[in-house]
């Protein structure tokens, strides 16, 4: 069976959701690769419970290789100070903290700590460059520089094809219709860039992107989120 490359982006705690778009949609196996882009938690229902599963997966002999989104990283911040906190707090952390049933404080010591501490930034591929956000080419340094891999929008502008050799970006962090995603996936090669963010909590979907065979895959959401 040849070794298919998945990725997804944007799960936000949604584990019914991304249980399902896994195990019926894509029917994934050991022989393949996951990429999760970031942004697993928050939001959703049960961010513990796809870091749980997601872990269950590695030990289970599966590949999944895991991005740090802007959400992970605001939960780390919030580890760090209280002004952290509150902005944590207020966007979807509170739904975190409640799957973990204890205080950001309390959570200090919690084992799932390191798994945040020790995510990638962007990971490159034969034929892809997988990020969060993106990446900001106006300035030298575009593979370097943090905050834009974790925070920024509106990016496409400043690609420089010449530096991707030919390698598609794909990422998530803006939420995107269907639809959308579907007319990007038809240009990605041309436009070396493809957002695969559906919107699980805002658009009620979740995505993945099979970067073997160029095939898209869409689960509608199964769980209750906060918008």
């Amino acid at each position: 069976m040849k070794k298919r490359e998945i990725a997804i982006s944007d799960i936000h705690g949604c584990l019914l959701t991304f249980k399902c778009l896994l195990e019926e949609k894509i029917q994934l196996t050991s022989a393949d690769a996951l990429y999760l882009l970031g942004d697993c938690i928050d939001r959703g229902p049960d961010s513990k419970g796809v870091i749980d599963y997601i872990l269950k997966l590695q030990k289970d002999g599966f590949e999944v290789h895991c991005l740090r989104g802007n959400h992970e990283q605001m939960l780390l911040d919030a580890l760090k100070s209280e002004f952290h906190e509150d902005r944590f707090m207020m966007y979807g952390g509170k739904e975190t903290m409640e799957s973990y049933n204890c205080t950001i404080r309390e959570f200090q010591n919690h084992p799932h700590v390191d798994f945040y501490k020790n995510l990638r930034y962007y990971i490159e591929l034969d034929n892809y460059y997988l990020v969060h956000a993106g990446f900001d080419f106006r300035e030298s340094g575009a593979f370097y520089r943090i905050e834009p891999m974790l925070w920024i929008r509106d990016w496409y502008s400043s690609i420089d094809k010449d530096q991707l050799n030919g390698k598609i970006i794909v990422h998530g962090h803006t939420p995107q219709r269907k639809s959308l995603i579907e007319g990007m996936k038809e240009v990605m090669s041309k436009m070396q860039v493809i957002n695969i963010d559906a919107g699980c909590y805002h658009y009620k979907k979740l995505c993945a992107l099979d970067l073997t065979n160029q095939e898209l895959y869409f689960q509608d959401c199964l769980d209750e989120v906060s918008y």
